[in-house]
């Protein structure tokens, strides 16, 4: 039982089973009812629990930009840990016969045993094999760098979700205090539930920014390294 604005009194949770016992008790029987020994405390602690999709519309518009970089990094350190993941390291013996095969028809039998990412540079070694070691060298080294740039492609982004996403919640939290500020000049700051709003909006897009900057950083961190190490390991 609680009592609102208007000083009247009423049920807080209204069941038929409740409407059934008090309409009994008001003619007389004796029924038993329920009793709130938290003084409406538990329905308020309650109405305080938020779902993930509230929590995260409190922050404003400036969880729109921050969700779609951390989607757009999710997708991307995916799509290079699929990549990665594939590339494998010719052997030893196979690289010797690639290099010692002149025939085509036996080069291009002994390239299906190669991963696809190495193809292109075994191929370029082998149609500059009887060009000068300068013309040799200089297409073999272009092959390698295109691989490289294949390899590390889209890296880039993930590094700038990892320093854009806490800024962005940065300007959330300056805006959201701004707003705080200009409702303290207006109203007060007696009203909690008023100042609420832009609090949260204040704080909820600084934990955010976090929440997609700090995966991106590692993704970022692990990828580069095994590209480098893919790379040093190619050359």
């Amino acid at each position: 039982v609680v009592t609102g604005e208007d000083l009247i009194t009423r049920l807080r949770s209204h069941m038929p089973e409740t409407a059934q016992a008090i309409a009994a008790n008001l003619n007389g029987q004796a029924v038993s009812l329920p009793f709130d020994p938290l003084l409406n405390q538990a329905f308020l602690n309650a109405d305080a629990e938020t779902s993930f999709w509230d929590h995260l519309k409190s922050g404003g518009i400036w969880i729109i930009p921050i969700t779609i970089f951390g989607l757009l990094s999710s997708v991307i350190a995916l799509l290079k840990l699929l990549q990665i993941r594939t590339i494998r390291i010719p052997e030893t013996k196979l690289v010797a016969s690639l290099a010692n095969t002149a025939d085509p028809e036996e080069f291009e039998r002994q390239l299906e045993g190669v991963t696809p990412h190495a193809r292109p540079i075994f191929a370029e070694g082998f149609a500059y094999r009887d060009a000068p070691e300068n013309a040799r060298s200089a297409a073999m080294s272009q092959a390698i760098l295109s691989f490289r740039d294949r390899l590390e492609s889209r890296l880039s982004l993930l590094g700038l979700t990892a320093a854009v996403a806490p800024l962005l919640g940065l300007l959330g939290t300056v805006t959201g205090m701004i707003k705080t500020f200009q409702i303290i000049s207006l109203h007060g700051a007696g009203d909690a539930r008023t100042l609420s709003g832009g609090i949260s909006e204040a704080l909820v897009t600084t934990e955010f920014g976090l929440v997609v900057a700090i995966p991106a950083l590692l993704a970022h961190a692990w990828l580069n390294r095994r590209a480098k190490r893919i790379s040093i390991q190619t050359t």
